[in-house]
């Protein structure tokens, strides 16, 4: 529960965070093999493009700070993306529905080494807006749910484990 608060607190649109175009591109491909060690990849289909090749968007850590965070806004891959991939082997990754600090948002998170083959009906979480604490800050409850994010993607967050 604290690890998801304390990802909760985490903005999602970091200015400068991870945006070169070295650390984000889009190949055409299809299978698990489209997705090579060290790598974060969204596939554009689901069961990785399984219907033939298509595109799949690579993102790969480039902050020393353990932290990486991919803002979708204004890029083809935004609103994109029914499978993915985590080939990396030290970072959990987090999809978000949204590009920008919510104050509510539903998200996904990846292991080290895992892959989903859909990203409806997945088991996640949510996080809502419950309010303020005295200081203003906003008082964001995450819960467990299931989660459909199929071509609903807003940004991509990557954290060593």
């Amino acid at each position: 529960m604290a690890a998801a608060l304390a990802a909760a607190a985490l903005p999602l649109a970091v200015p400068g965070a991870a945006q070169a175009d070295s650390a984000f591109r889009v190949k055409q491909g299809q299978g698990l093999d489209a997705c090579k060690a060290g790598q974060f990849c969204l596939y554009e289909h689901e069961n990785y493009n399984a219907s033939g090749p298509a595109r799949v968007w690579i993102f790969v850590p480039v902050n020393s700070n353990g932290w990486d965070g991919w803002n979708f806004k204004g890029r083809p891959v935004a609103d994109k993306g029914e499978a993915a991939v985590n080939n990396l082997a030290k970072y959990d990754v987090r999809l978000y529905d949204n590009w920008t600090e919510p104050e509510s948002t539903d998200f996904i998170l990846m292991h080290p080494l895992t892959k989903l083959p859909s990203l409806n009906n997945v088991s996640g979480r949510k996080i809502r807006h419950d309010g303020h604490y005295h200081d203003g800050r906003p008082k964001l409850t995450p819960y467990a749910a299931t989660v459909n994010l199929n071509n609903r993607l807003g940004s991509v967050t990557a954290t060593r484990d």
